[in-house]
């Protein structure tokens, strides 16, 4: 099996991976990042059809090159994916399709990583994987559950027309389960399952969204510590009419237009104190 000698290896083209090797670019350092997709994004091409960002076009931008839509629009997964493949092409950045990282090794002050296609030894390895888009985890009580019902991870659902008649449960309500829940309540009776993690009233491409958004993205980067920014951010918008019952949340970066959808939905708070309560407030 070839080796390569490179001072840097970066695992993973998404944004952490493509920025990286942007900024080791200008320093005129040697590396390659490695991705397994056959195509750069494909990550976010793979994700249910109306996935958006949770924040404005403006603020989404990698180093050196802005996203291309509107400022205050919230861009969808296809145009995520196909800004990814741009940004790489645009910088002329070393990456390396269809190649998958089997294993990470230490051999005295290098280290060695070994693909299905080669072997990269190097001074320093930057994993930026992510979490998004990898193998799920599933817990065992689905094999306890009724043949009859069908079961779907968030990383398998596409759309509502996969789903059969009847009510759905949705559980987990951050945001892939959020958004699903919503999405399918157009459709069917659905039960969003999962902890409460507060509201912020403006709807999101309302002009109150646009004062609420730059005070967010400085709590973000300035005053939320790291350990608690993936709870405490999960911020959710208040949706629906006036008759939802203060039950329905809807995550911010999504536009959900027809309020009447929030009918359908009912919302279970699931908190260290029990499971199953009525979110009712």
């Amino acid at each position: 099996m070839e080796t390569i000698e490179i001072e840097t290896v970066i695992i993973g083209a998404g944004q952490a991976g493509l920025a990286t090797g942007y900024h080791l670019q200008r320093r005129g350092r040697p590396y390659v990042i490695l991705d397994a997709n056959s195509r750069l994004g494909d990550n976010w091409r793979r994700q249910w059809d109306t996935l958006k960002l949770y924040s404005p076009a403006q603020y989404d931008s990698l180093p050196g090159l802005p996203f291309p839509a509107r400022k205050w629009t919230y861009p969808g997964k296809d145009q995520v994916g196909d800004y990814l493949d741009t940004y790489a092409r645009h910088f002329e950045l070393p990456v390396t399709l269809e190649t998958r990282v089997q294993t990470l090794e230490r051999e005295d002050e290098q280290y060695v990583v070994t693909t299905d296609r080669g072997r990269y030894r190097c001074d320093n390895v930057v994993v930026a994987t992510g979490r998004f888009g990898r193998t799920p985890q599933v817990p065992a009580i689905p094999d306890q559950l009724d043949p009859a019902i069908l079961q779907l991870h968030s990383s398998e659902y596409r759309r509502p027309g996969q789903l059969r008649g009847g009510q759905v449960l949705v559980v987990g309500a951050s945001h892939s389960g959020t958004d699903i829940a919503f999405e399918v309540a157009e459709t069917h009776l659905t039960i969003l399952a999962g902890r409460d993690c507060g509201q912020i009233p403006p709807r999101l491409e309302s002009r109150r969204m646009r004062l609420v958004f730059p005070m967010l993205l400085v709590a973000w980067r300035h005053i939320v510590t790291r350990s608690g920014a993936a709870a405490c951010l999960r911020v959710l918008a208040t949706g629906g009419g006036p008759d939802t019952g203060g039950e329905v949340r809807v995550p911010v970066g999504d536009d959900y237009r027809n309020p009447r959808r929030a009918s359908h939905v009912r919302r279970l708070d699931v908190s260290r104190r029990g499971a199953g309560r009525g979110a009712r407030r």
